[in-house]
């Protein structure tokens, strides 16, 4: 993750899933949204995520995940996701997604698709958007 200024950034109380399958930057993601006043899930891989949101849908206000996930992607999850509450808010992560691949994605109902290597700003900034839309 790159440095940022989150202090500029509206902060929130929502419930945010982090799905990311490299632990230091789940943990990092994770430690930052905290940091902004969020409450935050975690899964591993896309299943494990599909079972959180399924126990969990009325609390997840938002789901950021990444693309390249173990067991099942981070949009087979999510269309699994939108298969069980139409209205999921999603961020999509990658570090790159071919231009078909991602108009794809995002008329699939992906709200927004975030560049990896993470930028604080940059992610703070989309998923206060996402939730505010």
């Amino acid at each position: 993750m790159e440095d940022g200024k989150p202090e500029d950034i509206p902060r929130g109380t929502e419930t945010i899933l982090v799905v990311e399958d490299e632990d230091v930057l789940r943990d990092l993601l994770a430690t930052l949204l905290q940091m902004q006043g969020y409450n935050v899930m975690s899964a591993r891989d896309g299943e494990e995520a599909v079972k959180m949101f399924s126990e969990h849908t009325g609390e997840i206000a938002l789901v950021i995940s990444d693309l390249d996930l173990p067991k099942l992607s981070g949009w087979d999850a999510f269309k699994v996701m939108n298969e069980k509450s139409a209205n999921v808010r999603f961020l999509l992560a990658s570090g790159y997604l071919d231009p078909s691949q991602k108009s794809e994605v995002l008329k699939s109902g992906v709200k927004r698709f975030v560049q990896k290597p993470y930028r604080i700003d940059e992610v703070l900034r989309a998923i206060r958007e996402t939730l505010d839309q």
